[in-house]
């Protein structure tokens, strides 16, 4: 049997909900999982008008999504120069500018929603540490800069001087990255989801999944 560990930041009885006694016998989606993915999914469901219902064997936002540090890092998880090089510039740059548009849009649910979920704009400081990462480093950092993309490198001596250690040999100060608390984001739009009429279940494990003529069929514990 796996033992779950509840990160002691989280509190797992608000994570849990329960917005019916029973389970609704017919819904127009059912969405399994109720972290970021599943939440965000039920979310716009219900935006749109249908009547989607979560089903979540654990509690709101277990996992991964509860426990990780909230680093919302715009662009790829590679290094601009990396990417271009992997899908192209066109791509890169438009995967830049939907990583802006994602976090200009997160920003406008949790003012239209009131969700408080300790959202934060700062900065980002990508840090090398061998002449070979400080050399890759530059070279993204320039490529960006060619490109419109805002970023400043600093060179060792730079580095050392904001960062007031001499261990790094380079640095890349990114003017765009934003924090927040997952959970309480997660908390948030279910909670939204819910006035938009969505139903969400925790405690309730999906067994098996059957197709039907017209749907499908979820069987629960």
């Amino acid at each position: 049997m796996t033992t779950r560990v509840v990160s002691f930041w989280l509190n797992p009885q608000a994570l849990c909900f329960q917005s019916e006694q029973e389970l609704l016998p017919v819904a127009d989606a059912v969405v399994i999982g109720g972290r970021i993915t599943g939440i965000s999914t039920a979310y716009w469901l219900s935006h749109l008008g249908l009547r989607p219902v979560v089903l979540e064997r654990g509690e709101l936002s277990c996992g991964a999504t509860g426990r990780n540090g909230g680093h919302f890092v715009f662009g790829t998880n590679q290094s601009f120069k990396d990417s271009v090089e992997a899908h192209g510039l066109d791509e890169t740059l438009a995967l830049w500018d939907f990583t802006r548009q994602s976090a200009q849009l997160l920003q406008d649910l949790t003012n239209q929603h009131n969700i408080d979920c300790d959202l934060r704009f700062n900065q980002l400081v990508s840090l090398a540490m061998t002449p070979a990462e400080a050399q890759s480093l530059q070279e993204s950092c320039e490529l960006m800069m060619s490109h419109g993309v805002a970023v400043k490198y600093w060179d060792k001596k730079e580095v050392e001087h904001n960062t007031q250690c001499s261990n790094f040999s380079a640095a890349a100060l990114d003017p765009h990255h934003a924090q927040l608390w997952p959970a309480k984001l997660v908390i948030g739009l279910a909670k939204a989801a819910q006035q938009q009429q969505a139903h969400i279940q925790t405690k309730v494990e999906v067994q098996a999944v059957t197709r039907q003529a017209e749907g499908f069929t979820i069987t629960t514990n």
